[in-house]
């Protein structure tokens, strides 16, 4: 059985299934924006444990084509699209955001005996995690399932290993959040940003802090 390496932090009582990949227990309004600015409002939307933007369309699951997105919202929550993978916005900055990646840990499941999506599959009709690598694909995985037939068996599922990293988006380009990453953010003196981080005492797992750092990194360009 799978277990959960960390929980989502603003659900602790939440994981991912793989009866039920998706960041939220519940479809729920939301919206998204696409590039040329065009808000685009769903009555029933929610992210996939890959960071994928599934919607209901009379009542059938449906995948937004991530490549024409940019932003999205749902309940209270801000995602910001970063290499067609929604991160969710967890501070925001006049010229930027700190960002939470959550993902499947892909390491984790590749240790269960059964490989998710792979034998099990077909026994328990779950959903594989490569189908959801897809998001204009409305063939594979659980897109153009009905929403019902997916509640059915939605808490007799395992749960999906995840991780989470935070990430740093400047000015519409993102980094990673450590030390080394960040040293080498395109047009930043790397001295200028190792004594930055030393001098405040920049704290990698702190919100605020990495808010200051982004802050710091748009005065460097």
């Amino acid at each position: 059985m799978f277990c959960a390496v960390t929980a989502l932090s603003a659900q602790s009582k939440y994981y991912p299934l793989d009866t039920w990949p998706y960041l939220y227990e519940e479809f729920a309004p939301g919206s998204v924006t696409t590039l040329q600015g065009s808000v685009v409002k769903y009555d029933k939307m929610n992210v996939t444990a890959e960071g994928k933007i599934h919607y209901i369309q009379k009542e059938t699951i449906m995948a937004a084509d991530m490549r024409m997105l940019q932003v999205a919202t749902i309940n209270d929550d801000k995602y910001i699209n970063v290499d067609d993978h929604f991160m969710k916005v967890v501070k925001e900055t006049e010229h930027g955001s700190v960002l939470l990646y959550n993902e499947v840990d892909k390491h984790e499941m590749d240790k269960v005996d059964i490989g998710y999506g792979k034998s099990s599959l077909a026994s328990t009709q779950r959903v594989s995690v490569s189908a959801l690598e897809d998001g204009t694909s409305l063939s594979t995985g659980i897109v153009n399932k009905g929403l019902e037939t997916l509640r059915k068996d939605r808490y007799d599922g395992s749960k999906l290993p995840m991780k989470e990293s935070r990430y740093l988006y400047v000015d519409g380009t993102s980094v990673k959040a450590y030390k080394a990453a960040v040293m080498e953010f395109p047009g930043v003196d790397k001295n200028s940003v190792k004594n930055y981080i030393k001098q405040n005492k920049t704290k990698f797992n702190d919100d605020d802090s990495l808010a200051e750092l982004v802050e710091f990194l748009h005065n460097q360009k």
